[in-house]
């Protein structure tokens, strides 16, 4: 979902991609660019190599709820950008923001 649909490691074959990650290399995907940290941190502890270290659906569940990103309603017009970090917006629009913790904004707008 926060990769866009991109098939991860397209270029490896079944076999080169277990061996990746099984022991003893123990690959994992890198932090997609829009998926906030909370959800990269809850995607490393699923792909844990131990099953009993992974987290429960039912635990799954109950954390989501909490990890959803904050949706803002803007209540002026951003019509110009001063740089390519600044956000064009309109009055009205929901921003959804990704990660506040990266010291630079992340945004995505809907």
């Amino acid at each position: 979902m926060f990769s866009y649909g991109f098939q991860p490691w397209a270029a490896l074959t079944g076999l080169q991609i277990l061996e990746a990650i099984d022991a003893p290399n123990y690959q994992r995907l890198e932090q997609p660019e829009c998926c906030p940290r909370e959800y990269y941190t809850l995607m490393m502890k699923c792909w844990q190599d131990d099953p009993s270290k992974r987290p429960k659906f039912s635990e799954i569940y109950e954390l989501l709820p909490d990890m959803k990103p904050e949706q803002l309603k803007a209540v002026a017009n951003c019509l110009e950008a001063k740089s390519k970090e600044h956000l064009i917006y309109r009055q009205n629009d929901i921003i959804t923001v990704l990660d506040r913790n990266t010291g630079t904004p992340y945004w995505k707008e809907y």
